[in-house]
Parts: structure tokens; sequence; C-alpha cells
């Protein structure tokens, strides 16, 4: 009897190894709203108009489907002040809209609109560190426009 609970005093009493779990980053849990107008100039070139900024409170679901790496694509990078980018959103070319319709004879039809002005807006996982946010064609390495997004 002595030997048994010498036994277990000797084991419950013992070091306990804790298992080592990794931290996972911390998620935002802040979205950013933007609004813009997107104009088709008569040579070609894009021009990039702020309308408004909503910033507010969530978290975006997974598994939303991205667009293409279309060139008439645009893409909206997040910057830290230092000027590193933190993320990117690929957005569809807001001039090219798809409509779907029924024609006399009963069957579904694609028609393709080029606009020549479009509102749009963007939703991105705000990162904490964001100060600015450029919006870009998404080959060209050109500025459309920045829009600062932290103080």
């Amino acid at each position: 009897m002595f030997l048994v609970c010498f036994l277990l005093m000797v084991f419950s009493c013992g070091t306990s190894k804790k298992a080592s779990v990794p931290l996972k980053p911390k998620v935002s849990n802040t979205i950013v709203f933007l609004n813009y107008k997107l104009k088709k100039l008569p040579n070609g070139n894009k021009e990039v108009e702020f309308i408004s900024k909503k910033v507010t409170e969530g978290i975006l679901k997974k598994g939303v489907a991205e667009a293409t790496n279309n060139p008439e694509n645009l893409v909206c990078i997040q910057y830290n002040k230092n000027g590193k980018a933190l993320n990117k959103t690929i957005i569809e070319n807001p001039l090219r809209k798809s409509l779907e319709f029924i024609d006399d004879e009963m069957r579904l039809k694609t028609k393709v609109l080029d606009l020549k002005e479009a509102d749009f807006s963007v939703r991105m996982q705000l990162d904490p560190k964001a100060k600015y946010v450029l919006m870009k064609n998404f080959l060209e390495d050109i500025t459309l426009i920045k829009t600062k997004i932290n103080p």
C-alpha cells in the first residue's frame, strides 16, 4: 500500500509537458468599403475618382471567387506607412459588363457591354498596419489613384 501511494505521489507531482500550439496570425476584424467612379478617356487611358469610404467591423467570408488575371482588370493594394504591400484584391473591369437575356426563340444569350464610365465598390479586410490603398491597372505598374485609409 505504501508503494502504491508513493508511486501516485511521484507521478502526480512530476513535471508535465505542455503542448506548444503555434499561434494563428491575428486576423483583422475590420472591413473597408471603397467606392470609386472609373472613366475611360478618349485616348484609352482610365481615370479613377474616389467617391467614399466606409470602415466597419466584420470579417469577409472565405471562398469568395476572386477575379481572374485578365489584363483589363484592376488591382487594389493595401500598403503600410513604409510602402510595403500588405495584401491585394483583384477587381474585374468595371467598364465591361456581361448581360444575360432570353431571345425571341427562348435561348439564353450573353451580350458584353463596353461602358464609358461606371461606379464600383471594393471591399477588403483592412490590415491594421495599412495606411493607404493604391488602385492600379492589373498588368501595368501605373497608379490610377491613391486613397488614404488610416491616419
